[in-house]
């Protein structure tokens, strides 16, 4: 059963790492702080996905 947690939760990591666009980084600042910045939000999507959703829905009706 730890296997299949495991696999499950590493599953829903990579679906949100690979879905999350943040801004651009500056030119200063370096690859370790761009990949440490996304992994925040890695991490905080998958404790609340609903702030995600209404962050989404601002910038729709922003644009």
């Amino acid at each position: 059963t730890f296997a299949i947690v495991t696999c499950c939760v590493a599953t829903i990591v990579a679906c949100i790492w690979s879905d999350i666009h943040p801004d651009v980084v500056y030119p200063t600042d370096s690859a370790w702080k761009a990949r440490l910045l996304r992994s925040g939000f890695t991490m905080t999507a998958l404790l609340t996905q609903e702030l995600y959703v209404y962050q989404a829905a601002l910038q729709w009706q922003a644009a």
